[in-house]
């Protein structure tokens, strides 16, 4: 008979965990079910790098398919092959940078509903202009990082779940 060994032990819970985390991913999509593709496009700064860590791990928890790219290469997107498309944007002269621009800017009307926009700004009054997306202005301070992650997180959830 072979004797349990701390060894063996350790192997085993590995072994274990590694079949629970496939049993998780199996039952949240149906077999044949394709994942939902989300794009985050995101500026690097520090406060955007803690938000996307978090929106990493909410994304992943959900097995949902992700790309992330900076925002500036948004423009060479496009939405419709995405469920949801999130954007951490920093406001600059009151309008957004030039990719997030130009990606809305070509958006055709029935696509821009899958838009989450994050915008930060030092005018923490400041709204958005653009039309029929999913928005929230933010200080990219560290207190707001759970609100702005839940935001995103329960907006692309909606978007999912939608027809």
């Amino acid at each position: 008979m072979k004797r349990f060994t701390v060894q063996r032990c350790k192997a085993a819970i590995v072994l274990a965990s590694i079949l629970i985390a496939a049993g998780a991913a199996c039952a949240q999509a149906p077999a044949g079910a394709t994942r939902p593709k989300i794009l985050v496009a995101a500026e690097k700064t520090e406060f955007k790098d803690a938000v996307m860590v978090k929106i990493k791990e909410g994304l992943t928890k959900k097995a949902y398919e992700f790309e992330v790219i900076d925002v500036k290469d948004l423009p060479a997107q496009k939405a419709g092959d995405y469920r949801a498309v999130v954007i951490l944007n920093t406001v600059m002269a009151w309008r957004p940078r030039y990719g997030a621009r130009k990606f809305l800017d070509d958006l055709p009307a029935d696509q821009r509903a899958k838009v989450v926009m994050v915008n930060t700004t030092k005018d923490p009054h400041w709204k958005t202009k653009e039309e029929g997306v999913h928005a929230i202005t933010s200080a990219s301070l560290p207190g707001k990082i759970n609100e702005v992650t839940e935001f995103v997180l329960q907006q692309v959830e909606t978007l999912v779940k939608a027809p």
